[in-house]
């Protein structure tokens, strides 16, 4: 993974917390808005995250 995308990963983890710096949610915004790339990157990321999160939900069948 190159720098960006490295720094990309990097921003979107910390924005779920709830300290996520000001200074670093524009540098976010910025890196999203500017670049198509980064946004595919962000929604890849996203949903692999929410697929996580789902299936550590959802209790296990008996």
């Amino acid at each position: 993974m190159s720098g960006p995308d490295k720094r990309l990963e990097e921003l979107l983890f910390a924005s779920g917390f709830q300290t996520f710096p000001e200074a670093e949610r524009e540098e976010l915004n910025t890196l999203l808005r500017d670049n198509a790339e980064a946004r595919i990157f962000a929604a890849r990321f996203l949903s692999i995250d929410a697929q996580n999160a789902e299936t550590h939900a959802t209790p296990a069948p008996p």
